[in-house]
């Protein structure tokens, strides 16, 4: 019995730190042939939520980059745009951080950014309403759009000369007047009060670079006469959706492999940490199991199994601790 005892204390001594240990050694010759412990390998799951809020952070310079390009070769298709007034708020708008938003996919890992052009910028129709409270109430509508195409559009982006011409009293005589100027600066003042009701915030007449203005008259109300100049659609916002898409989404998978890999040597380090102590402990294992297995009574099976049942439980619970304290 002093003999079993003395196993027994043995076992006990070095069970907890053992499982590792004697699955490296060749010297035990019927027990145990599991392989030392893994680190777990790192998944999509454990590295996406961090991943995408990096991304997120650091896309935002660059998806308002994609976003002004393809806005400024929309305002370049529509030249009416160009006016200060109009392309000044525009990129404004436009650039809004609340223009972007970012939609993520748990199950697909995945970001899509939606561009809110309609709930940022405004509908079409905010800036409809505001060129009917502007025009001029006496004339008929078709009659305002000769109006505004021939004399005030066409004199004050398209470089035309306008003239007007009076018969001076009691002489039968003819003079024109150059009016050029005075045209120009109507126009300015018909801009400025349709800007003036809309908020800092809003530029809905991106629905006519977007869409055409061909196209929206032809879904709405056309009660406001021909439209003039006639707008180029060029589905700027969805090109640009769909390039910024590519782009964040490419960010997010170098950063969820930069991550995973991250994690991973993490993972890893943790597990070579006790690879010195634990050889330690194999060759105290080595000369004490000779010592052991010396007599006759004990054989190398069941000295192998009593340190395995007696190490199963409390070494499986360290290793979990210890990578989840990392994970």
């Amino acid at each position: 019995m002093g003999e079993f005892s003395e196993l027994g204390d043995f076992v006990q001594k070095m069970g907890n730190e053992s499982r590792k240990a004697v699955a490296k050694l060749d010297y035990f010759d019927g027990g145990i042939n599991e392989p030392p412990n893994q680190p777990p390998v790192v998944s999509d799951d454990d590295v996406f939520p961090e991943a995408a809020e990096e991304t997120e952070a650091i896309t935002r310079s660059g998806v308002r980059r994609i976003m002004r390009r393809h806005l400024l070769e929309a305002i370049e298709a529509n030249p009416e745009y160009s006016l200060p007034e109009f392309k000044d708020r525009l990129l404004r708008v436009f650039g809004l951080d609340a223009m972007f938003y970012y939609s993520r996919s748990y199950y697909f890992h995945s970001i899509y950014v939606y561009v809110q052009a309609e709930d940022i910028a405004g509908n079409v129709e905010v800036y409809m309403e505001a060129v009917r409270n502007t025009r001029p109430k006496r004339e008929a509508d078709e009659h305002s759009s000769f109006i505004w195409r021939e004399v005030i559009y066409k004199t004050a982006r398209e470089g035309r000369k306008f003239f007007q011409v009076s018969r001076r009293k009691g002489r039968g005589r003819k003079k024109k007047y150059d009016r050029t100027e005075y045209i120009k600066a109507l126009y300015n003042s018909i801009i400025a009060a349709r800007l003036d009701r809309l908020s800092y915030s809003e530029a809905p007449f991106w629905h006519f670079l977007n869409y055409g203005v061909t196209d929206l008259q032809a879904e709405g109300d056309s009660s406001g006469g021909t439209p003039y100049p006639i707008s180029v659609r060029t589905d700027f916002v969805e090109n640009a959706e769909r390039e910024i898409n590519t782009f964040v989404n490419e960010e997010l998978r170098y950063q969820m492999d930069y991550l995973k890999k991250l994690r991973q040597q993490e993972y890893e380090t943790v597990e070579s940490q006790p690879l010195e102590e634990d050889m330690k402990i194999a060759d105290y294992l080595e000369k004490a199991g000779e010592e052991i297995v010396s007599q006759p009574e004990y054989t190398t099976g069941w000295i192998n199994q009593a340190i395995l049942e007696q190490d199963k439980k409390t070494l499986a619970k360290k290793r979990q601790a210890l990578y989840r304290k990392f994970k």
